[in-house]
């Protein structure tokens, strides 16, 4: 339904994921300093280092495969469809944006499988990527509301 400088427009500005990198600079001078150890409840201590150990590492390992799928799509999207953009160093809100100038549209490789598994891929990452912040998010939550209720003890 789209013209084919639609589809190409849409095209490179598909983003699967935009990485999270967590502040954790707090949390590794506890460790050092052995203050880590001066909290009481068991729960915001389990809950922390599972935040800044195994969901850290969860983390940065989809990130990592994501980046590394996000470079194959594009360089496939940009030698089957022959596009030329610009680039906006300054809109965006991370890493600026594109603006096509030229492209040569394939139809073939737009109707392949292997796009249409590109195109599969990208969502199942989306979605992946999405579940993990929403489990992040929610354990970040969480240590919040004991952290509080230790200070307040």
């Amino acid at each position: 339904l789209m013209t084919d400088q639609e589809a190409i427009e849409t095209l490179i500005k598909v983003e699967v994921g935009i990485s999270f990198f967590p502040k954790d600079g707090v949390y590794n001078q506890m460790i050092s300093t052995g203050t880590f150890e001066l909290i009481e409840s068991d729960p915001l201590k389990n809950y922390l280092l599972e935040m800044y150990n195994h969901l850290k590492d969860r983390n940065y390992a989809t990130s990592t495969e994501i980046d590394n799928f996000n470079l194959a799509f594009r360089r496939s999207n940009n030698e089957k469809f022959r596009i030329r953009f610009d680039y906006d160093l300054l809109d965006g809100q991370y890493y600026g944006s594109s603006v096509l100038t030229s492209f040569r549209f394939n139809d073939t490789f737009y109707n392949s499988n292997r796009f249409y598994g590109f195109l599969s891929q990208a969502k199942l990452y989306s979605n992946m990527y999405e579940r993990l912040l929403k489990d992040i998010l929610n354990f970040y939550k969480t240590a919040l509301e004991l952290a509080s209720t230790e200070l307040q003890n």
